[in-house]
């Protein structure tokens, strides 16, 4: 429980009465990652009892709210012709009643209900701390009773009913805060992941989400939960505001990491193969070189104890976000200065979409040449029987960019190249 404190202090000098609530003003604090000021409604109840003066029971009445620095804001002034006696009141307020209840001398004493929203003289919300619910009133030409409420402003509820003082009567106090608040189910995601935004807040009747950059959806009106992802890598800064006027701000609070790009290209020659990552968006990295090898270095280089063909495959990541390619390579390599040796050659390369296969015409053995896509699926082969010295004419054009991968295969030879689709 907060701390409450009642006071009572009155002055019977002149002859009509009024009711003051006196309130502080300032503006939430801004500062990365505030917790938001806490909102809400405070109502006070109170019934005047006339101190005898000379003009009871007509009187004149304010109430209004003060913090420590003083004046915030007035809830109630009754008096419209005689508000010069209320000497508490406007040496406080300046005869100020933004947004009060104003009337003029009142006839008889009643009672009185007044409500405040926490927004200052500007409309902003003030911020947390401690209050004070000042009450005043005459029914004489001087200074007349004084009631005071202290409270501390913040997300506990509270509820009171003070004792009855000589001329204040049946008094009640409540304030109900209005906490801004949410959680979230991830920190980190990466580009078109999810994360799920749920609101717990208190004593919210509307909300107003922004979560952030490249978020779809950007907003929201419902409580929800949402779930969102972002379509752009970056620190993500979320808010949400509720009835209107209390706002939490988690700035920075979702870190968006790129999707990675898996890729490579390699070349060597006999049975050490070079590999060159060409990644995009990755930071880490592990290869696996199909014969039980693994390297997490960039760009490493491997040798097959033996030939054969070996799937090749690579996984590129960057936080908690990943992407991998594979590819099947045939070893022992041939280097480009055994061109004498080599079955074919391939022009042009880059291609859009036709390329010659130009066959050797040394090449003694026949053997089968193997055209596979950057998925490591055949898209071309060309049997043994119908390989022949000369050039040969493919039509890729069908066929996805990228690099694929040209293999040819004999009972002594393997050799591979690669051409690149554009």
């Amino acid at each position: 429980m907060r701390k409450h404190l009642l006071t009572l202090s009155w002055l019977t000098i002149l002859g009509l009465s009024a009711i003051i609530f006196l309130g502080s003003s300032g503006n939430p604090d801004k500062t990365k990652n505030a917790k938001a000021t806490v909102g809400g409604e405070m109502t006070f109840t109170v019934r005047t009892v006339t101190a005898g003066g000379t003009y009871s029971p007509k009187h004149v009445l304010a109430i209004w709210v003060e913090d420590a620095d003083g004046f915030v804001k007035t809830r109630k002034a009754m008096a419209n012709q005689r508000k010069q006696y209320l000497y508490t009141w406007k040496a406080a307020s300046n005869y100020n009643v933004v947004d009060a209840i104003t009337g003029s001398t009142l006839t008889s004493h009643q009672t009185h209900t007044v409500s405040w929203d926490f927004l200052d003289l500007d409309g902003n919300l003030v911020p947390d701390g401690e209050y004070t619910v000042w009450v005043e009133f005459t029914d004489k030409h001087a200074q007349g009773p004084l009631y005071t409420l202290t409270f501390e402003k913040g997300p506990d509820a509270i509820s009171l009913t003070p004792a009855d003082e000589t001329y204040f009567k049946d008094l009640a106090f409540d304030y109900t805060p209005y906490v801004a608040e949410f959680a979230m189910n991830e920190t980190e995601i990466c580009e078109y992941g999810t994360i799920t935004f749920t609101d717990e807040s208190v004593n919210a009747t509307s909300w107003a989400w922004d979560f952030g950059e490249g978020a779809a959806p950007a907003t929201s009106n419902t409580q929800g939960p949402h779930t969102v992802y972002y379509t752009t890598a970056g620190l993500k800064t979320v808010s949400l505001t509720i009835n209107g006027s209390v706002t939490e701000t988690k700035t920075e609070v979702i870190l968006v990491n790129p999707t990675p790009e898996a890729g490579f290209e390699y070349a060597g020659m006999g049975l050490t193969v070079d590999f060159t990552n060409t990644s995009a968006n990755a930071n880490t990295y592990m290869w696996d070189f199909g014969d039980g090898n693994t390297s997490s270095e960039n760009n490493p280089s491997h040798t097959y104890a033996e030939a054969g063909s070996y799937q090749v495959s690579l996984v590129a990541q960057f936080g908690s976000c990943n992407d991998e390619i594979s590819d099947e390579i045939s070893v022992p390599l041939v280097s480009v200065a055994e061109s004498i040796d080599q079955p074919f050659e391939v022009f042009p390369n880059p291609s859009y979409g036709i390329i010659n296969l130009n066959l050797n015409q040394n090449l003694i053995e026949p053997g089968t040449i193997t055209i596979y896509n950057p998925q490591g699926q055949v898209v071309y082969s060309l049997p043994g029987s119908d390989f022949n010295a000369g050039s040969t004419k493919v039509d890729l054009s069908n066929q996805a960019k990228g690099i694929y991968m040209i293999s040819f295969k004999s009972e002594t030879t393997s050799y591979s190249s690669k051409v690149v689709l554009k």
